[in-house]
């Protein structure tokens, strides 16, 4: 598989594996990214200014041509512009080496069809780890 689906309830150290993969993966001198997908989205809303810095397809393309990249938090975005802009970064991304995290099950993800359609991508060619485990930020706040 090229890819590696992350999924578990929220604490379970998702993130965590993902960005010690992607750190291990840069240190050997391959181009990586780590978005989180909040982040992702406020940088896609950010090129329809007009004084952008880039452009909606120069980010695309960016996170296109990378040797690994990592979308954390799958699932938390829900306004149709952004998640086409989610989709085309994705579809772009099949047979790509990919990291997704997620909190959501499949079932959540296909109750929205953009999420349906992006939830398919994700799952090309991919191995799907469920991260299971209490919450390490709740055992660590007390």
């Amino acid at each position: 598989p090229k890819s590696l689906i992350l999924q578990g309830s929220y604490g379970t150290g998702k993130s965590h594996l993902a960005y010690a993969i992607a750190k291990a993966v840069k240190a050997k001198g391959h181009t990586v990214a780590f978005m989180h997908i909040p982040m992702l989205m406020d940088r896609i809303k950010a090129t329809y200014n007009k004084n952008a810095v880039e452009t909606t397809d120069e980010l695309v393309r960016l996170l296109s041509d990378i040797d690994l990249l990592v979308l954390d938090d799958m699932g938390v975005e829900n306004t149709e512009h952004t998640l086409n802009k989610l989709f085309s970064i994705v579809d772009n991304r099949v047979g790509k080496n990919n990291i997704f995290t997620t909190n959501f099950s499949d079932k959540e993800l296909n109750q929205n069809m953009n999420w349906q359609r992006i939830n398919s991508r994700m799952k090309h060619n991919a191995r799907k780890v469920r991260v299971i485990g209490d919450d390490f930020r709740e055992r660590d706040a007390w």
